[in-house]
């Protein structure tokens, strides 16, 4: 049986921590960093697509309907 692309067992894999605070502390190898960026990036512009959507719809509404009619 034959274990696909780098990860799995066997792979190499480097543990850098903070010696101030042990409990910081990154993998290195154990992840692909390709992947968390383009899902960062993406919910990033999600995120604010939804927000200036929002902030149009509300503009729009109290322009329309003036507070306390």
């Amino acid at each position: 049986m034959a274990v696909e692309g780098c990860f799995g067992v066997g792979a190499a894999a480097t543990v850098r921590y903070d010696a101030a605070d042990p409990r910081r502390f990154e993998i290195q190898g154990w992840d692909a960093t390709t992947a968390d960026r383009v899902f960062a990036v993406v919910g990033s512009l999600l995120t604010g697509a939804t927000l200036l959507a929002l902030l149009i719809r509300l503009l729009i509404r109290l322009l329309i309907r003036p507070l306390g009619l």
